[in-house]
């Protein structure tokens, strides 16, 4: 059976994909999330990024059960928000694939019941959107359609009418702008953000063809590497700096 997050899957959306690389990473995860033992040379991502979502989260859930409606500085998403759900923690979200024979795992950020009965997926991203971000909304729209397939296929948040990504961009302090004032930072610091929605365009074969991708994949036992990969260049010359150090070992 292959295991593989709805995040790796996504991947395959992107250009210049490397199958090899591919390949290791989902095997690496699979056998991470199984022994729970970590492999060398990762640089964690920063908790600033997941606190700042989990503020955003917790603001926008508290004011509409306050108020019964999103904040006004919330982006308008196309349709009327009549509550907020509790989607299911990342031990919980997951689905089994029987025609794919294959485990999905995800995470969902936010979850809106619309007022025609339907639902939004929504993911928080903190960070300016830029054309590095504009170059990965193949990976992100991927990304929440292969969440949109777990929760279809476990029967909740169903049906989906909405995919979204939420931009919170900090905005930086200039003397002359007028967003901030010294007075802002005698007591505390205060950064403000500017909010950029995207609505996704639902593609109801997207996952599947991500699916078939993956698992012709997975199954060649050698896939082709990308031409010039810098990872695979890398792998390479971290193989070759172990074999150097065991040859070293062995004649000393």
């Amino acid at each position: 059976m292959l295991k593989i997050s709805g995040k790796n899957l996504a991947e395959l959306a992107l250009p210049n994909v490397c199958f090899a690389c591919f390949r290791i990473r989902v095997n690496l995860d699979a056998q991470i999330s199984v022994d729970k033992k970590k492999i060398p040379y990762q640089m964690p991502m920063p908790g600033i990024f997941s606190n700042i979502d989990s503020h955003v989260k917790q603001v926008v859930r508290h004011y509409f059960g306050t108020h019964g409606k999103v904040p006004t500085w919330f982006p308008d998403i196309g349709t009327k928000i009549v509550g907020i759900e509790n989607p299911p923690g990342w031990q919980d979200f997951n689905t089994y694939i029987p025609e794919y024979d294959t485990k999905m795992t995800g995470a969902l950020d936010v979850v809106f019941k619309l007022s025609d009965g339907s639902y939004a997926l929504g993911d928080y991203k903190t960070a300016r959107f830029t054309e590095t971000h504009d170059s990965l909304m193949p990976l992100y729209k991927s990304q929440l359609h292969n969440y949109m397939e777990i929760a279809k296929r476990r029967g909740i948040f169903s049906p989906v009418s909405r995919l979204f990504l939420i931009y919170t961009e900090p905005l930086d302090y200039k003397p002359d702008n007028g967003l901030y004032n010294l007075s802002d930072f005698e007591d505390n610091f205060k950064l403000h953000f500017k909010v950029i929605p995207k609505i996704l365009e639902i593609d109801l074969n997207l996952t599947e063809n991500l699916l078939k991708k993956a698992v012709s994949i997975m199954n060649d036992h050698n896939p082709k590497g990308l031409t010039n990969c810098s990872n695979c260049i890398l792998r390479e010359r971290l193989y070759s700096e172990e074999c150097s150090i065991r040859e070293i070992e062995k004649i000393g």
